[in-house]
């Protein structure tokens, strides 16, 4: 008998987070999970950090400006622990809906947060915990850095050989073949909203994130899966203080 390939629906998130509000988002999160089982998906992947959200206030201003306006304590205090309540109703539901899930996170651990996705499987254990090797630019300001060991892909018997990365660890060749070399099936390619780039800033906007996708696929023989969030427009209301911004976070 020849190889046999699963076939399975796939969920990918395409939504706004209840900015900077913990709890309200991990509810949010356990309700598109159930949405998703509900459809008959086997897999469901999340935006980048989208508990608590992306902190977009980093690109608006200054590192002054971000602290005056009470951000970046507040960041913290929303980001979410792997030993706290709220992960453990997120695994709850997870095993309650009986699928995979791939979550995208702000890590808090200890005194430091980084751009994390945790793999979660069907029967509410975990699967992997990474973190983004190398924060983009100001991201820096927030996050502290992966250490490699993480660039895994995990052999799954329902979904296959599945591995994932954010948004631009797609444009670092290494660890993109860190990533093939270990025969990936499915890969989720987690991205933030890309409200403000347009139009000064191309490198950084959606159509190349868009192409490194697509040449992900091509170059890795591989489903390549792209959850993005929106931008709420209370997000816009509560970081925006000034016309220029506002034109930045609305695009």
């Amino acid at each position: 008998m020849g190889v046999t390939h699963p076939k399975y629906k796939v969920a990918v998130v395409q939504a706004a987070p209840v900015w900077l509000d913990l709890d309200a988002t991990v509810d949010k999160t356990i309700a598109l999970i159930e949405e998703a089982a509900a459809n008959g998906a086997k897999l469901i992947a999340f935006p980048e950090v989208f508990i608590p959200g992306y902190p977009w206030y980093v690109w608006l201003d200054s590192p002054a400006w971000t602290l005056g306006r009470g951000f970046v304590q507040r960041y913290f205090d929303n980001s979410l622990s792997y030993d706290s309540p709220q992960a453990d109703k997120l695994r709850d539901a997870v095993k309650r809906a009986g699928l995979t899930a791939v979550l995208g996170l702000s890590e808090r651990d200890g005194g430091s947060l980084y751009i994390a996705q945790w793999i979660i499987g069907p029967d509410g254990e975990t699967i992997a915990k990474r973190r983004k090797l190398r924060p983009t630019h100001v991201e820096r300001t927030v996050y502290g850095e992966g250490d490699g060991s993480d660039l895994a892909v995990h052999d799954r018997p329902d979904i296959g050989r599945l591995g994932a990365l954010c948004c631009w660890e797609h444009l670092q060749p290494l660890s993109k073949f860190a990533m093939y070399a270990q025969n990936e099936q499915v890969h989720v390619a987690a991205c933030p909203s890309f409200s403000l780039y347009d139009p000064f800033a191309p490198a950084l906007g959606w159509q190349v994130n868009n192409s490194v996708s697509q040449v992900y696929a091509v170059e890795g023989s591989c489903f390549v899966l792209g959850p993005c969030a929106t931008v709420s427009q209370a997000k816009i209301d509560e970081m925006c203080d000034s016309d220029s911004k506002h034109a930045l976070a609305e695009g």
